[in-house]
């Protein structure tokens, strides 16, 4: 009776008129009469019907045996690629009414078509992709927290409120957003359960934007694919570049990210983002800085950059979540080959690819030299550039591999191992 009970006010929560949080599910992703939750099976339910994910006698759809948690249909985490949100983000016209097709970052974003992921469960799915966050950790995680989470939670609810999720872009899943496009899908992690409904989505208001996380400093949005003249995260052209139209990912992030979360694997953590940690975060650079336009040295030691203009949230064909498209460009060789980021380098497996990513935005020697064999290079900003960090006669210091392992030196958190005392990230 208490599962009746709790559906019966859910349901007259949900359609009632007036309430933010009634406002907030019917402009939702789920709750939209006209794109939002069908599941197949439920014929005469009403499209955003809370119905489609909710069974109330625990029997409409199948489920005959005792409910799951919060009455849903499927179980909320069984592994990696199988819970209650793949089953309808995977997709496929399987459980869904219709296929649900929620691309990468890189696609929606940076504008690269050529972006392959189409699916949630897709960018989740290791046996395809080269990382992707750990479902598992972060539903151990979260259940650490005092953010109200428990043992029942499903791990993406840590990042998506599903009452609130707006589709990003709004009902064109098959197309990169543009400004017309946009919407909100997160809640931060920290804010889960607040009734404050300012709470209910991060990144739709003031206070919540890249623009108003860098205070003094500077973001600047990159470029999107193939343009020098449209910006992510939606195509806006020059006037809008300061963030203003993108949620402070670094805020968001940092949620979970400033703990140690060493004993889940990740190294380099927690990830200081403030003015005296990274220099890609709020620290000022410690040296020149060799860059790409859209960024200037004009504005040196000013940058402060966004999660996402690095890092694909779900998963990625390259390690550490690293995007395959970044500041107007996918990551690819002197032949135009698209190149997959896939190991840090060691000692015995020597590897530079980590430049790949570098180079969209640092000048290379390929790019300072004008030499396309030059690519992934970099004897000019460590040996001949105006701040250059190193003379030119003490090699062995540094060359007792080629080529050098990018990890040795640049990674959250890093100093300059070899004694000059510049922050390497």
């Amino acid at each position: 009776m208490r599962v009746v009970a709790w559906m019966v006010a859910f349901v007259l929560l949900a359609v009632a008129p007036g309430p933010a949080l009634a406002a907030s599910y019917t402009s939702s992703a789920h709750g939209d009469s006209s794109y939002g939750v069908s599941r197949s099976s439920m014929s005469g339910y009403s499209t955003g019907n809370c119905a489609h994910c909710h069974e109330i006698h625990a029997s409409v759809g199948g489920v005959t045996s005792t409910p799951y948690p919060y009455a849903l249909f499927y179980s909320n985490y069984v592994s990696q690629t199988d819970m209650v949100c793949l089953q309808c983000h995977d997709n496929t016209t399987t459980v869904s009414s219709r296929a649900i097709t929620n691309r990468s970052y890189s696609y929606r974003a940076g504008g690269w078509t050529g972006d392959t992921i189409s699916s949630v469960k897709s960018s989740f799915d290791t046996s395809v992709q080269k990382s992707a966050h750990n479902l598992s950790d972060i539903l151990s995680f979260i259940q650490t927290q005092s953010w109200g989470f428990n043992s029942s939670s499903t791990p993406c609810i840590a990042c998506h409120n599903p009452h609130y999720a707006q589709g990003d872009p709004f009902n064109a899943p098959n197309s990169p957003k543009t400004s017309s496009t946009r919407g909100w899908l997160l809640t931060r992690p920290s804010k889960h359960g607040s009734t404050n409904p300012s709470d209910f989505l991060w990144g739709d208001e003031s206070g919540e934007k890249m623009s108003d996380y860098v205070g003094s400093l500077t973001y600047q949005a990159p470029y999107r694919y193939g343009s020098t003249s449209t910006y992510e995260p939606d195509g806006s052209s020059s006037t809008t570049t300061n963030g203003s139209n993108l949620a402070d990912m670094n805020t968001f992030c940092l949620d979970c990210h400033s703990s140690d979360m060493s004993s889940y694997g990740l190294n380099n953590t927690p990830i200081d983002w403030s003015t005296s940690g990274d220099k890609h975060g709020l620290a000022g650079a410690d040296g020149g800085i060799d860059i790409k336009a859209p960024y200037s040295g004009s504005n040196y030691g000013a940058y402060v950059l966004a999660c996402t203009d690095c890092h694909e949230p779900h998963g990625s064909p390259n390690i550490m979540l690293i995007r395959q498209e970044v500041n107007g460009d996918y990551l690819k060789d002197s032949s135009g080959n698209l190149v997959h980021i896939t190991n840090y380098g060691s000692s015995t497996n020597v590897s530079n690819q980590l430049g790949y990513l570098c180079r969209r935005c640092h000048i290379d020697d390929a790019d300072y030299y004008g030499n396309p064999s030059y690519q992934n290079r970099w004897e000019y900003v460590h040996h001949y550039a105006p701040d250059h960090p190193y003379t030119r006669r003490q090699c062995g210091a540094c060359h007792y591999s080629w080529p050098i392992n990018c990890t040795d030196c640049h990674y959250h958190g890093a100093v300059d191992p070899k004694g000059t005392g510049r922050k390497t990230f």
